[in-house]
C-alpha cells in the first residue's frame, strides 16, 4: 500500500475491505491479470499476473467477478511517525548493537524500554504511518534496519491481535534480530561470493 508520496500505511484499523464488481469484457484467452478476481464469497478465482486459459475464461463468464478494493476510514485521522521519537529509538539501538559486549542484562533491559516506547506510541496513535522517504535519510547500517523492521512488525502484530507479553516479545525479538551480525567481519557479511568453510565457522 505504497503511495507515490512514498507513505505506507500498515495500520488496517482505518481501512475497509470491500470487493467491487468487475467486467469480464476485458478478459480473453492467453493474457495474465492484472488483478486479484474474486467470487461473490470472496473466494480467489485468479491470482494478478495469472493467464487466462479456455477453462478460466469460462470460469470467469459464468461469475461475477470482483476485484479487491481497500477504502480509507475518514473518521479516523492518519498521523505519521514522529521524526524525533524515531530518531531517539534510532541513537538508542545504535549504541546497544555498537557497544562491546553482545548480550548484556543492562541492553536487554535498554531495549525492552524501547519496546515499550513503541507499543505506547502505537497504541496512542492506532493510525499511524511511516514516511519511507524518512527512512531513507538515514544510514543503511544494520540497527536503523533492525529499528525499521521492529516497528514495522509491532504495526502487523497488533492488527493481527497480539498483545501483552506476546506483542513484547515479538517487537524485542525484531529490534534484536540481526544482533549477531556485529560479530561477524564485515567482510564476510559483504562478501559478494559463497563463504569458505573458515567463514562459515563465525
Amino acid at each position: 500500500m505504497l503511495d507515490i508520496k512514498g507513505l505506507i500505511m500498515m495500520n488496517l484499523i482505518m481501512m475497509n475491505l470491500i470487493l467491487k464488481p468487475c467486467q469480464t469484457k476485458g478478459f480473453a484467452h492467453g493474457i495474465s491479470t492484472s488483478r486479484d478476481l474474486f467470487d461473490a464469497r470472496g473466494i480467489l478465482l485468479l491470482a494478478k499476473g495469472e493467464i487466462v486459459t479456455s477453462r478460466v475464461l469460462e470460469l470467469l463468464n459464468s461469475h461475477q467477478v470482483y476485484i479487491l478494493q481497500y477504502e480509507l476510514d475518514k473518521a479516523i485521522p492518519p498521523k505519521c511517525f514522529s521524526q524525533e521519537r524515531y530518531q531517539n529509538i534510532l541513537e538508542s539501538m545504535q549504541v546497544i548493537y555498537h557497544g562491546t559486549n553482545l548480550v548484556t542484562e543492562e541492553k536487554l533491559m535498554a531495549t525492552l524500554e524501547i519496546v515499550d516506547g513503541i507499543i505506547d506510541e502505537l497504541i496512542k496513535n492506532p493510525c499511524t504511518y511511516f514516511n519511507l522517504n524518512q527512512f531513507r535519510n538515514f544510514d543503511n547500517d544494520t540497527y536503523v534496519h533492525s529499528v525499521n523492521v521492529g516497528l514495522l512488525a509491532t504495526l502487523i502484530a497488533m492488527e493481527m491481535g497480539y498483545r501483552n507479553n506476546q506483542l513484547k516479545e515479538l517487537t524485542l525479538g525484531a529490534l534484536l534480530h540481526d544482533l549477531g551480525k556485529t560479530t561477524i567481519p564485515l567482510e564476510i557479511l559483504n562478501k559478494p561470493a559463497g563463504l569458505t568453510l573458515q567463514e562459515l565457522s563465525f
